[in-house]
């Protein structure tokens, strides 16, 4: 009981809001397309909710758990997402849809090994990280250690295929090393042969290359390549300041692609306005401001790398989101955390804000 006193629980209660906020998006924009294509309109908010409730479980055993059993397990948890994702690539065992192969099925459920790969980049690398003290004459061994790690990883997310999420992780790889203090002149140079890698596999793919000419002027083709782009603005300015109302939104009935995964963001703009997405926003930068703050507050270097990077993982995904919904970057295929649909990503997000809770125990304690 006094372990559970010295636990920051303000983090919860706002992942918690985020997390109804989500289910209650999810049936709103679900709805159409779950009775036109299973004749119930509950069908994704049922499947939802039992994530949700999931998540809670999670939540709450990453805040209570010891550290010491979590080192333990990192690498057994690591080696599990790498089979994992050669499993997915599987016929028979990967389930494909629009074109990608990134579901395991067991019929009763079903998760995305590349969401839970996002956790075990940053657990592994700040297991590492905070061991190797990062002295001056290993800076070559560490560097490609990390990059090793990470890039195994998005090999296989690539070969789903699934640029976006690769991209995410080694994302992630490159901030756990500015975050320890990396020399910048080696994550200029780990960058520089990077960044022409997925540039050619953007160059080579006709839908990767058509979403890049939409990006750069969707009105020149607005009923297909930048169909998209031009029906997220579209639905963000129907909203206007207050919203048409919770269920009322026009462009989730068959207009808008991915109207609760990808696009939900959009769909909340336009049935609760600019009040709607502000509330969301200002959630979830405090759940940003108070887990940074918590693992600055840590003399562990394991607790801060980790806490920092769950905060960087959370961070880094809410504003590509949003950054696509509003037609400033590409589109890439991530969700929202907490509020799209999708169980793997919100056990994730919620393992992670329980992970920040047990930081904060352990820190007041």
């Amino acid at each position: 009981m006094n372990a559970l006193k010295e636990i920051d629980w303000s983090l919860f209660l706002v992942a918690l809001s985020l997390l109804v906020l989500g289910i209650l998006m999810v049936f709103s924009s679900s709805a159409f397309r779950a009775y036109s294509s299973y004749n119930n309109e509950f069908y994704f908010f049922h499947k939802q909710l039992i994530w949700g409730l999931i998540g809670i479980v999670a939540c709450l055993s990453a805040a209570v758990i010891s550290f010491d059993t979590l080192k333990s397990l990192i690498p057994v948890f690591y080696f599990a997402v790498l089979v994992s994702l050669v499993l997915v690539l599987i016929p028979f065992i990967g389930r494909e849809a629009g074109g990608a192969r990134r579901w395991i099925d067991f019929g009763f459920i079903s998760f995305q090994p590349s969401e839970l790969g996002k956790l075990a980049v940053i657990m592994i690398t700040a297991l590492y990280l905070s061991k190797s003290r990062l002295q001056q004459k290993n800076i070559v061994r560490d560097m490609g250690a990390v990059f090793f790690l990470v890039f195994i990883l998005a090999f296989f997310v690539v070969l789903a295929p699934d640029v976006g999420t690769s991209l995410q992780l080694i994302l992630l790889g490159f901030i756990m090393l500015f975050l320890v203090g990396f020399p910048y002149h080696y994550l200029f140079m780990l960058g520089a042969m990077i960044v022409p890698v997925f540039a050619v596999s953007i160059l080579v793919s006709g839908y990767r290359r058509a979403r890049i000419l939409a990006y750069i002027n969707p009105w020149g083709d607005p009923y297909s390549k930048g169909y998209h782009i031009l029906q997220s603005m579209r639905a963000l300015g129907r909203g206007g300041f207050f919203g048409r109302g919770l269920g009322e939104s026009f462009l989730k009935r068959g207009l808008l692609p991915e109207p609760y995964t990808d696009s939900i963001v959009a769909i909340l703009g336009e049935e609760l306005g600019f009040m709607g997405v502000a509330l969301l926003l200002a959630l979830i930068v405090y759940l940003i401001w108070r887990g940074y703050m918590i693992s600055l507050q840590s003399s562990d270097p394991f607790d801060r790398l980790l806490g920092l990077g769950l905060v960087a993982l959370i961070g880094t995904q809410s504003a590509l989101n949003l950054a696509v919904i509003s037609g400033t970057v590409p589109t890439t295929g991530v969700t929202m955390p907490f509020i799209s649909y999708g169980g793997s990503s919100l056990l994730i997000n919620m393992t992670a804000v329980g992970l920040l809770m047990n930081i904060s125990r352990r820190t007041n304690s």
